[in-house]
């Protein structure tokens, strides 16, 4: 489940969360997030993980205006490393076909 909105400053939007965590994909600044269960203030790639996350979020861009973008679910989420070395442990088993070029 992912919220997405532009935000103008101090703007405040709701919606429903479900899940285990919450992840701030994008913001200008940080955004201010409310739950049934705290009060935080995040910035861009922060997060919350808490088992028991779930009904109305408030979310305040107390940024510039912009895109904000969070992400909710269940599990572990690991955001996208772009530009990071991956490094590979195992590899399958590869056969070639009889005559087949390289």
């Amino acid at each position: 489940m992912s919220f997405q909105q532009y935000m103008q400053p101090r703007q405040r939007c709701q919606f429903q969360a479900v899940g285990e965590f919450l992840f701030v994909e994008a913001c200008d600044g940080s955004v201010q997030i409310t739950t049934e269960r705290g009060e935080y203030r995040l910035k861009q790639g922060a997060q919350i993980i808490d088992p028991r996350l779930s009904g109305r979020v408030t979310v305040e861009n107390m940024g510039e205006a912009g895109n904000v973008m969070i992400v909710c679910g269940y599990g572990r989420y690991v955001p996208p490393s772009d530009g990071r070395e991956v490094e590979v442990t195992a590899m399958p088993r590869v056969t070639l076909a009889p005559n087949q070029p390289l």
